[in-house]
């Protein structure tokens, strides 16, 4: 029976879990989101954990010998918490508080024995006025220390014959995006808001493993940024940025003088904001979340002030979209461009993290960083945390796994069919059973319907890749608007992605082949444009997907089929999914998504569904109260008992532990009575 690892992505948010064996080949993938239907769930992902096991056991995989955490609590407190308090400090001050934080770790169980050395430290240590803020920091910090422990915890109690481990979260994004690549050897850029400290890594993958070459740290930030500028044009901060980069095609870049005196990137590729008259730290929330920046008020002014959310958008917002995304596009070029600097006999680059999901930043680091070749972890912000965490361990403890180009990204469970004909019959849907699924949906495209289709594993990452997904024709302009304002629901802005034969990717776009994971934004060909316009966005691009016949031959026939009938190998592809809701996972999350809104039809697996032929059976209730359907079920399958965040003054208490070093991880070391069990309730 072969060993396996268990990576999770067990705290904030996009947590996940991965399964990957004693080689190093991913088995699966799992996001908390997709059960809970909380968008970015930052919950510990109980579903997921659940879900693995069971398959584990049901396919005999084997026995999990190793599980980590994404999340290194004890670099957390040594990188982030001291450097923090060197910057206030006297040296000699600041290194006796570190020495007895350090000293005080293993005993510092409960909330009560936070508060004791709390009240040791001011009283050892005379303050100043100017440095009570060290108080604050390290009474957060502790905390956030004990959180993190009650989730090792957990995680040895999930696996009570498993090894635990810890590595950094950008060594994970790392991992997550060099072992799949396909590269011998290559560069590394992990840029996002922040891990525990840094913000921007730059390392080199080899068949040593990798190593970090140098890192930028909070507060300098580009990720933390875009979401300061998401906010300020009127959206979520965090969830939302990709909205920003949709605007942008729709505006001038009339700011860019402004937002280029913000940062730089240094000559040793480190990052720099420049605080001072346009940007200004946020001392009291620095270490601990998104708000340690802000824009002056000088800059808010120059910028005509915020937009409040549903506030009209105006051509300004517009304008300020395309200046900062254009800011943005420079900082990754410069980053990537100091790599091939460093590593001037290297030709491929890796990238994760956040930012790497802005597929416009990506096109121009392709096109102006000087690599020939580019992989981008399609999982790149913190779900794809899980499956870096696992296969770093694997290529430490089994040396280094086979560097093989991920196959797909289909890494979610596969549902029984029955268990998605049980739910047609259930629910009393009429269908059809199609002799050939490929041809019919093809046709019914080419005559302007949309089309949902659910089949096989679900993907894994934030894209829709064909198994999850809704389907249109390309054909018509007024396609993309049909989908936004009748299915979707969502800002008339955002552009769709178009799906295409791969041997045909580079007739219509700028692309090749390899472009599988709508991670790259590029040009339309000019002579090709007026073929696809409700692909196209304002500035003539689209964010294509490659598909190909052996990652998904059942998608491949579709679109294969419908060039056959259009002569266009181009579908519409976008999640399927209403806006507000993660990507549908189960069978019945698939039909109720599929009776609440306007999609004419439903494959799901070889069976098809109209609309026309059921609309006695169509869902209508308002948003919240749909969105809520698949979040009860969640919550009577799987409740929320063990609280991983409890307040500042939480009394829960932890076993005896401690963390020990061990190379690029860390390991966990808990007391022997642990009992972290939890019943599963039933259905």
């Amino acid at each position: 029976m072969p060993d396996l690892v268990i990576g999770t992505k067990g705290i904030g948010h996009d947590t996940s879990v991965a399964l990957v064996d004693q080689s190093g080949n991913v088995l699966y993938a799992l996001t908390g989101e997709r059960f809970s239907n909380v968008k970015h769930d930052n919950t510990f992902p109980f579903a997921c954990f659940d879900t693995i096991k069971e398959i584990i056991e049901k396919e005999n995989l084997g026995s999990v010998r190793f599980a980590v955490l994404s999340n290194d609590p004890l670099h957390n407190i040594k990188a982030r918490l001291f450097t923090l308090i060197k910057d206030v400090l006297p040296s000699d001050m600041a290194s006796l508080i570190e020495n007895s934080i350090l000293s005080a770790l293993p005993d510092l169980l409960t909330a009560q024995d936070r508060d004791v050395f709390m009240n040791s430290i001011q009283s050892q240590f005379h303050l100043e006025k100017d440095q009570k803020i060290v108080i604050e920091w390290i009474q957060r910090a502790l905390w956030g220390y004990q959180r993190d422990c009650r989730i090792l915890n957990k995680l040895q109690g999930l696996f009570p014959d498993s090894e635990i481990f810890t590595t950094t979260h950008h060594m994970a994004h790392a991992a997550s995006a060099y072992y799949p690549s396909g590269f011998d050897r290559s560069a590394i850029l992990c840029i996002d808001g922040y891990g525990e400290n840094e913000t921007i890594t730059l390392c080199e993958g080899t068949k040593a493993g990798i190593h970090i070459l140098n890192s930028s740290s909070l507060p300098h930030s580009i990720g933390i940024l875009y979401e300061i500028m998401t906010e300020f044009l009127g959206f979520h901060g965090f969830s939302d940025a990709y909205k920003v980069m949709g605007m942008a095609a729709y505006g001038e870049p009339r700011f860019t003088h402004l937002f280029n005196q913000l940062g730089q990137v240094e000559e040793d590729g480190t990052f720099r904001l420049n605080l001072g008259a346009l940007l200004l730290p946020n001392e009291i929330e620095k270490p601990w979340s998104t708000r340690c920046l802000a824009l002056s008020p000088k800059l808010q002014k120059i910028l005509g002030g915020p937009r409040g959310e549903g506030e009209p958008i105006t051509q300004t917002h517009y304008d300020i979209a395309n200046s900062f995304q254009r800011f943005v596009e420079d900082i990754g070029v410069a980053l990537a461009k100091s790599l091939r600097t460093q590593l001037p006999d290297c030709d491929s680059l890796c990238l994760a993290g956040g930012v790497a999901l802005n597929g416009l930043m990506n096109q121009r680091i392709f096109k102006e960083a000087g690599f020939k070749n580019i992989f981008i972890q399609p999982a790149a912000s913190d779900d794809g945390l899980s499956l870096g965490a696992a296969l770093a361990v694997v290529a430490e403890k089994y040396g280094r796994p086979p560097v093989e180009r991920v196959k797909n990204m289909f890494l979610g469970p596969e549902r029984d069919k029955d268990e998605s004909y049980q739910e047609i019959e259930r629910l009393g849907l009429h269908y059809t059973c199609p002799n050939d699924p490929a041809a019919t949906v093809a046709e019914l495209l080419a005559q302007g319907h949309v089309i949902a289709r659910y089949s096989g594993r679900s993907e894994f990452g934030p894209r829709a890749l064909g198994n999850r997904s809704i389907l249109a024709s390309p054909l018509k302009a007024e396609m993309k608007d049909i989908i936004n304002a009748r299915i979707k629901h969502r800002e008339p802005f955002r552009p769709f992605a178009p799906a295409c034969l791969a041997e045909d990717v580079s007739s219509f776009f700028d692309a090749d082949e390899d472009a599988e994971y709508m991670l790259l934004i590029c040009q339309v060909r000019e002579d090709k444009k007026h073929l696809l316009p409700a692909v196209v966005h304002a500035d003539g691009t689209a964010r294509v997907q490659s598909v190909k016949k052996d990652s998904n031959p059942g998608f491949y026939n579709i679109i294969s089929a419908f060039k056959e009938i259009t002569g266009i190998p181009v579908v519409i592809n976008t999640s399927f999914n209403v806006n507000g809701e993660a990507i549908v996972e189960t069978p019945l999350d698939a039909i109720e998504c599929f009776l609440y809104t306007d999609i004419d039809y439903l494959l799901i697996e070889d069976r098809l569904i109209s609309k026309k032929d059921n609309e006695d059976k169509r869902i209508i209730e308002p948003a919240e109260t749909f969105l809520s359907r698949r979040r009860d079920r969640f919550l009577s399958h799987y409740p929320r008992e063990e609280n991983f965040y409890p307040s500042l003054n939480s009394s829960l208490t932890l076993p005896a532990s401690c963390l020990s070093e061990n190379g690029l991880l860390r390991k966990w070391i808990s007391s022997p009575d642990l009992n972290c069990s939890r019943k599963r309730s039933s259905v």
